[in-house]
């Protein structure tokens, strides 16, 4: 049979089931995967130990479409059959797509032939070995030469030269062997495949598994029409964005590998070949040159490589395709792609194949090296139906083909009918609906932690009288929820008390006082940056950890609309201090603490209480957390205060990924301003390097890092645990959790201020006061908690405020009571299991 032909256990249903796209994307195990193709469902399980291309492939694929992967990467194989073998049901959808466009019917079956009549094998190719030897000769010369070389480590000059050229190798070691690794065409190994792709890991510091992943993926994604560019764009924001890209995937490659499903031999291949490229790159380099020189020269040739790869790339998009839901993926692929050069074979060479990017596109599975035979092919068949194929004569002329003064009138069909949860908020008596206003909320999705509740008092809490207006827009009618008695008294009185203080004029900043608070604040590391000059190493860390801290709760402020009535303004201070100072990003702090703020500590809905898998703070992380996690949750108050260093560090990586995710975020005001949020981050990490070179050596530059890092993470950090976790957590079924008053004063701790005490913590030991009035500024909390204290004497209600090491305690007693109930859930999941 087919199934025994391929080493593989037939597999036959029944009868032919239907199912959803959700429930084959559950299947995407090693011991359970699904495919699709052609909107049929196939069960490949029993296949992946057999499949010639190896198994990691098709577990990429597990659970998603892979009807173009399938088609583009078996040139020469007659699949029907084999798969026929597999195939378990057909896909529930409107849009059927059984069989192929014409187009590629035709253009696979010339190509198939071409190479049997040739006897040719599409995956082997001398030609291509001769390209990785060229790749890796002048990788070792433009790293080699400068620390061997005396000429070069006395010469800016020799030294710049070296690093271009080792630049463009790098990129090219993307292009050539990352590429034919991900592509499958070299050779019919997968032992080779992933050999060539470990080469990129090791020099180039990123991952072939990684890049697989990504490719895999996005194969598996409908393609949508990209916009065109201004000139502005072009000249002003890419050289800042794109002058970053490797870097970015670098890091990108960490959150795919918690996305992806690696093996553990994956895993320490990763880490191996990241500790390999900070070794050669960094350590080895500085023992020879000053580290700083180190730094910038490796900047250099990362800037070379970043830039050569988004050339490569924008050369091949036609950015005014038009493209309808009838096409196929390879029709698509015809649209929207041009080719350059064919008569260059540098360019050829210095493109990684891509100046032929149809063809490669069409057949990713063949050599590089048989483009330019295959090309008369597709166009002929181009002619025939009436297709457009399209080449630019030059480099120059398809990045020219980029500019475009106005952006195209077309917009993406699944844009237009794109299905949207319909939401409904009560606000002073009314039920507005505020559905097709959610992707357009400057605050993000957090509108939605009130959908179909009375969100009154939230909404005064977060929002000017602007935002009043724009509510009065909102389609709404008259009617409210039901309230208890209670919490409408509560309520009233609070609205009372707020007006109280807006008469004292306790909302309205002092900008001498802030004026004051940002030039001091700033100041801190002005100094450390200054005695690093005189070579105050380890004091000048010290200030820049506390710049860093108190820069926290100042940019905190801003972000709050705290201190200008202008909420222009307080976005571009908290760009400069967030982003471009600190290293947070605004946009991804207002995402994650609007939440906090609407709904502290109710869990399932408070990000900043999702603490796994580090720890556990109720029973419902406990029946949620893996297996091996129940194993360190019993230890967790031991190593609490261990881990709150990290903050910082996970907080940065954190707006890393969230900012570099924002365009696939529907939310208008995060597309817009990602490029300002990449490009302030890109300036904090650059100020940091450049911090960093000025030190003397290796070992000074980890010193430093360590501290500066970890102690300005702890200063936040300790703050944050203290003023909430502190204080009990509760479910959103209670009624509680939609009582706003009433759930900020009972899920938050104040500190007993001090002079010291109210600097160091950034005016947060009033924590109570600043849930309960967000927008006030700093210096008036200390007035308002006298009003606050009497507010909850007559309403009955606790007003937390205690000592530090009381409140530790609380945050102990909290850990080992959740400890405690381990060995309960271990015997409960035991129970399950013997069921």
């Amino acid at each position: 049979s087919n199934a025994e032909y391929m080493g593989a256990t037939k597999v036959i249903p029944s009868k032919m089931v239907s199912f959803c796209a959700a429930e084959v994307q559950k299947h995407n195990s090693a011991n359970d995967c699904w495919l699709i193709i052609h909107d049929k469902v196939y069960n490949v399980t029993p296949w992946m130990n057999a499949h010639p291309g190896g198994k990691d492939v098709l577990l990429l694929m597990g659970g998603k479409d892979a009807t173009q992967i399938v088609e583009s990467y078996h040139v020469l194989s007659s699949l029907g059959d084999k798969l026929d073998s597999f195939c378990i049901g057909t896909l529930e959808s409107e849009k059927q797509t059984t069989t192929p466009s014409k187009f590629y019917e035709l253009v696979k079956e010339r190509v198939d032939l071409y190479f049997e009549q040739n006897k040719l094998d599409p995956r082997a190719s001398f030609y291509t070995w001769f390209n990785y030897s060229y790749v890796l000769l002048a990788m070792v010369v433009g790293y080699a030469v400068p620390l061997l070389s005396r000429t070069s480590r006395e010469s800016w000059v020799f030294a710049f030269l070296c690093s271009l050229l080792l630049g463009i190798a790098s990129a090219l070691l993307c292009l050539l062997p990352l590429q034919d690794a991900s592509d499958f065409n070299i050779t019919d190994s997968p032992a080779v495949w992933k050999a060539v792709g470990l080469c990129h890991d090791f020099l180039h510091g990123g991952s072939y598994l990684a890049s697989l992943h990504k490719r895999v993926s996005m194969l598996a994604k409908e393609t949508e029409p990209v916009a065109a560019n201004s000139v502005l764009k072009m000249v002003v924001t890419y050289p800042l964005m794109y002058g970053f890209t490797v870097m970015q995937r670098r890091i990108e490659d960490f959150a795919v590998l918690l996305k992806a499903k690696m093996t553990i031999g994956n895993v320490l291949v990763f880490f191996g070949a990241k500790t390999f490229f900070v070794l050669y790159r960094f350590v080895i380099p500085s023992l020879f040159m000053p580290f700083w020189k180190v730094v910038l020269l490796f900047v250099v040739s990362d800037l070379v490589t970043s830039y050569w790869l988004n050339v490569m790339e924008r050369a091949n998009k036609i950015k005014r395709a038009t493209t309808i839901e009838e096409d196929d993926w390879s029709i698509r692929l015809l649209k929207s792609t041009q080719d350059f050069s064919h008569d260059s074979r540098v360019m050829f060479f210095l493109s990684g194949g891509r100046s032929y990017q149809i063809i490669r596109g069409l057949f990713p599975s063949v050599s590089p090296s048989y483009y330019a035979q295959l090309c008369p092919i597709v166009q002929q068949v181009c002619r025939e139906l009436g297709l457009q194929y399209t080449v630019r004569p030059s480099l120059i002329s398809a990045l020219l083909s980029d500019v475009q003064t106005t952006k195209p009138s077309t917009v993406p069909t699944s844009a237009a009918h794109e299905a949207v949860e319909p939401l409904h908020l009560i606000i002073d008596g009314r039920t507005y609906d505020a559905t097709l206003f959610v992707k357009h909320h400057p605050g993000g999705v957090v509108i939605r932690s009130y959908a179909g509740l009375d969100a009154t008092e939230v909404f005064r809490s977060f929002h000017s009288e602007r935002a009043y207006r724009v509510l009065q827009a909102l389609p709404s009618t008259a009617g409210a929820v039901e309230r208890s008695a209670v919490i409408t008294t509560v309520e009233n009185d609070f609205k009372k008390l707020r007006s109280r203080l807006e008469s004292e004029g306790l909302f309205k900043a002092s900008f001498l006082w802030y004026t004051y608070k940002t030039v001091s604040t700033l100041l801190w590391g002005v100094i450390a940056v200054v005695l690093i000059r005189f070579e105050f190493y380890f004091i000048s860390s010290l200030f820049m950890a506390l710049c860093w801290q108190q820069l926290g709760w100042l940019a905190h402020e801003y972000a709050h609309h705290q201190v200008f009535e202008n909420r222009l303004f307080n976005g571009l201070m908290g760009l400069f201090l967030g982003n471009v100072c600190l290293g947070f990003s605004v946009s991804w702090w207002k995402d994650r603490h609007n939440q906090h703020h609407a709904v502290p500590n109710v869990l399932g809905a408070d990000p900043d209480i999702d603490n796994l898998p580090m720890l556990a703070w109720d029973k419902s992380d406990l029946d949620r957390a893996p297996d091996f996690v129940l194993r360190t949750i019993p230890y967790q108050k031991y190593y609490f205060l261990l881990i709150l260093p990290l903050l910082r560090i996970v907080w940065c990586l954190q707006s890393v990924f969230f900012v570099l995710d924002m365009h696939n975020k529907n939310t208008t005001v995060y597309k817009k301003i990602q490029r300002a949020e990449i490009v302030t981050l890109a300036i904090h990490y650059g100020w940091v390097i450049v911090t960093l070179a000025m030190l003397p050596n290796l070992k000074t530059v980890l010193m430093y890092a360590a501290i500066s890092q970890l102690l300005s993470g702890f200063g936040i950090a300790i703050v944050v645990f203290f003023n909430h976790y502190s204080t009990e957590k509760h479910l959103k079924s209670e009624d509680l959790s939609t009582d706003f008053v009433r759930l900020q004063l009972l899920t938050t701790r104040n500190m007993n201020p001090g002079r010291l005490v109210d600097w160091l913590w950034g005016g947060l030991n009033y924590q109570v006061e600043h849930h309960l009035f967000p927008t006030m500024p700093r210096h008036n909390l200390k007035r308002a908690s006298q009003h606050v204290i009497e507010f909850c004497k007559e309403h009955n209600i606790e007003y937390l405020c205690c000592d530090f090491m009381s409140g530790l305690k609380f945050v102990f007693r909290f850990l080992d009571g959740v400890s405690a109930r381990v060995p309960e859930v271990v015997q409960e999941r035991l129970s399950k299991k013997v069921l």
